[in-house]
């Protein structure tokens, strides 16, 4: 006798999305590359917003699914010389992995500064923060969200993978975030 699971049945179906038919590490991959930038592997079947022309000096991709209220979301920017945004990979990290005393989120965390992975110049940073969802709502739902930074310096600019899933679901997508981190073509 088979056995398919009711998950893969009704999605099948039409009654579930196709991506709660398999776990997430077992989701495709597809090559991705922009330019003379940078080339990685991203998830099939999400949708995409490719920045290749940007006066700013920030060249990347952006990729999301709907989880719920709120989107998964891994994106990977290349930061050039003469950037709008941050001088160096240092200044990247400096401004962004510590709070901001202006804009202080009840229950919002940073994590330290880390080595991305052994043998890899790569810094790594986390963090837990919120997505208040409907944005305009009197009364929004506090969606608690976790971002992985990483960055990579490169001979010229830097280049930043960023993933930011809900905390449910975090460990679950977090091997997806890690092929395309780990799949980084710099090519400047």
């Amino acid at each position: 006798m088979t056995k398919i699971s009711l998950p893969l049945l009704l999605s099948a179906l039409g009654a579930l999305p196709a991506h709660c038919a398999a776990p997430v590490e077992n989701a495709g991959m597809e090559k991705f590359a922009i330019g003379g930038y940078f080339e990685c592997l991203l998830p099939a079947g999400w949708s995409r917003n490719v920045n290749d022309e940007n006066p700013d000096k920030v060249f990347g991709v952006e990729v999301f699914q709907t989880t719920g209220p709120v989107q998964a979301v891994i994106s990977v920017d290349y930061y050039a010389p003469g950037n709008a945004m941050y001088r160096s990979a240092v200044s990247f990290i400096r401004a962004n992995s510590k709070e901001d005393k202006t804009l202080k989120v009840e229950g919002e965390k940073y994590g330290p500064v880390v080595p991305w992975r052994s043998g890899d110049p790569g810094k790594m940073f986390d963090r837990r923060t919120f997505d208040f969802v409907p944005p305009d709502s009197a009364k929004p739902e506090k969606v608690a969200m976790i971002e992985r930074h990483v960055v990579r310096e490169s001979k010229k600019g830097f280049y930043v993978l960023r993933c930011r899933f809900p905390e449910k679901i975090f460990k679950e997508y977090l091997p997806m975030f890690n092929k395309v981190a780990g799949s980084l073509r710099t090519l400047k």
